[in-house]
């Protein structure tokens, strides 16, 4: 039986009855774990990889059940790679990827894909820029021939580059300048932590993005977008044989130019412990942002951390935000999305209620943390907890996209694929290491961005404070 027929069988029994009769795993204290590790162990039997001449890593997935077949090509250049002057030049060249190439006319990606009902997008982080496409099966080689086009002579005429800048800037105006703090808080913890790579936002500065030009694009492009910094995955249905001669056909005559960047070494640095305040006019509320730095996701601990974050701080089941709630000291709650997998950057945002002032929600916050070891699941409810996060990586097995982005990401960064590695890793994580790890990583300080509304908010809030608990609730529950 393939690993695809393994894979359905299973799932067609359902996750939570497998857990309940016990059918893998008899012997171990957490069969649902074992059922993880056991599917993505029969996925990676199925797993090639190879490079070709030009240095391009490849990696083939296949899967004879699928109706699709995804690409995803990753590029080992983020943000945090950029030079003084080229800020933001990642995330637009991101967008520039999507205007043609000496043999694509600007807008024929897209229509190519969608007239097969295929998908694409791209994403920009502080590590990597990732490409990515789903197309049915049979269109793939089409998908194959695109990305070659593209990722070996991207169109850089004076055009291309005013428009998306044009429409980056756009963009930056919507989803950074429009929300309140986001900025502001950003350039106060890079001004403090002073991390030599990690000094700036994904988007880059108004200026750079100004200045740049066809010429230093593609100087940009010479350094970075080299075929031997690439990473390119294919998953879902296809002949590999096939691929692998296309790949060499389309892919092979991509040769880098110019000087390379160096290497971008992995500096940790510091981790940032402080306490700021600031201010925004358009703020509706106050709200507290807590960050933690703890360890890259290769790292031994990073399982049992990822065990944490899930525990502590995730939706509406998060353990800290349920004792804020039932304190009645939480409005709402969510994780601020800034990804740093080297670092192992942890978020979470807190809005108080009316009653609540901010600094009574900080001081019960850090009391509730000195607390969470003694609470950190046991025995039984780690194995709910680990089932949860393993539930969660192999339900994105049956999409051929989230595995292909998955093992993109992995050897891009790491070189190697990680999720196997963390799934083991996690079967050995116990009440003590949770305890270790939590002291280890989040009681060893965390940054506090108290965030104020203006002054007459403030006040209004204050005087809030003072009314009988019972008024506010009525006010709180009407404005909502």
């Amino acid at each position: 039986m393939t690993h695809c027929r393994i894979r359905h069988a299973l799932a067609a029994t359902g996750f939570s009855a497998l857990l309940l009769v016990g059918t893998v795993g008899a012997n171990s204290d957490c069969p649902g774990l074992d059922y993880a590790i056991t599917l993505v162990s029969q996925q990676q039997q199925q797993r090639q990889a190879f490079t070709l001449d030009n240095g391009v890593q490849v990696i083939l997935l296949p899967d004879a059940e699928a109706s699709t077949a995804a690409i995803v090509t990753t590029i080992a250049v983020g943000a945090a790679d950029e030079t003084e002057g080229e800020t933001g030049y990642a995330h637009l060249f991101e967008h520039l990827m999507f205007r043609g190439s000496a043999t694509l006319p600007d807008g024929a990606y897209a229509k190519l894909i969608e007239h097969v009902g295929g998908w694409y997008n791209a994403q920009t982080h502080y590590d990597y820029t990732s490409y990515y496409a789903t197309v049915p099966a049979d269109a793939l080689a089409q998908l194959i021939w695109q990305e070659a086009q593209r990722f070996r002579a991207p169109a850089l005429t004076a055009t291309t580059v005013r428009n998306e800048i044009a429409t980056v800037r756009e963009e930056i105006a919507l989803r950074v300048d429009n929300v309140p703090f986001l900025r502001s808080a950003a350039d106060e913890l890079f001004q403090r932590w002073q991390h030599p790579h990690y000094d700036h936002l994904v988007t880059g500065s108004d200026a750079d993005l100004l200045a740049a030009t066809p010429a230093r694009l593609q100087q940009f492009y010479q350094r970075h977008y080299r075929p031997e910094r690439t990473v390119l995955v294919i998953a879902g249905r296809f002949d590999t044989e096939r691929v692998r001669a296309q790949l060499t056909r389309d892919w092979a005559d991509w040769r880098g130019q110019g000087e390379p960047a160096e290497v971008r070494a992995n500096v940790d640095g510091a981790k940032p412990v402080f306490t700021s305040e600031l201010v925004d006019s358009r703020a509706p509320w106050p709200a507290l942002a807590l960050f933690w730095q703890t360890v890259p996701d290769d790292h031994p601990d990073a399982v049992a951390v990822q065990l944490i974050q899930h525990w502590l701080l995730e939706g509406e089941q998060g353990w800290l935000r349920q004792q804020l709630q039932e304190n009645g000291e939480l409005l709402h709650s969510v994780e601020v999305p800034l990804t740093m997998p080297r670092l192992g950057l942890q978020t979470f945002l807190a809005v108080p209620r009316a009653a609540t002032p901010l600094t009574t929600l900080q001081d019960s916050i850090d009391q509730l943390l000195r607390d969470a070891p003694a609470a950190l699941p046991d025995a039984a409810a780690l194995c709910e907890l680990k089932t949860a996060v393993a539930r969660r990586r192999i339900a994105l097995s049956e999409l051929p996209y989230a595995v292909a982005f998955r093992e993109s990401l992995d050897h891009a960064l790491w070189q190697q694929p990680l999720l196997l590695r963390e799934l083991q890793r996690m079967q050995a994580v116990d009440h003590a290491t949770l305890q270790r790890v939590f002291r280890e990583q989040w009681l060893a300080g965390h940054v506090s961005l108290r965030l104020l509304p203006p002054w007459y908010i403030r006040l209004g809030k204050r005087l809030l404070e003072w009314l009988p608990r019972r008024w506010t609730d009525a006010l709180e529950a009407n404005a909502l």
